[in-house]
């Protein structure tokens, strides 16, 4: 997929937290990409958790502010337990608006799924 894409770090990153998604929660209307006037990367129902993923989570061409806005517009829409950002190496915890979210590493996120 690296051959196609001019920057494909993000989109490898996306394709294994859904393929991991789905192995865990099946394929039968378990896992969603939410996209009502709010881009989320995934919404798992089941779990109230939503996801945003990126490769790196600094604030060039305002990564940061996108993530965490979009966990938050959903948040407010869609029953969220855990909003999470999974990313290549960043781990920190934000509390934005009365929210949690949680930034965590792709490696962690793997190991305790």
């Amino acid at each position: 997929m690296n051959l196609f894409l001019l920057d494909g770090n993000t989109s490898l990153l996306e394709n294994m937290v859904a393929i991991n998604l789905l192995r865990k929660y099946g394929r039968n209307d378990a896992v969603y990409f939410y996209n009502k006037g709010i881009e989320v990367d995934f919404y798992v129902p089941d779990a109230g958790t939503a996801i945003q993923v990126c490769y790196d989570l600094d604030n060039s061409a305002g990564t940061f502010d996108r993530e965490v806005k979009a966990l938050l517009k959903i948040a407010d829409v869609l029953e969220c337990r855990h909003l999470l950002i999974i990313t290549r190496d960043t781990e920190r915890m934000l509390e934005m608006s009365g929210k949690k979210i949680e930034a965590i590493p792709v490696w962690k996120w793997l190991l305790n799924l």
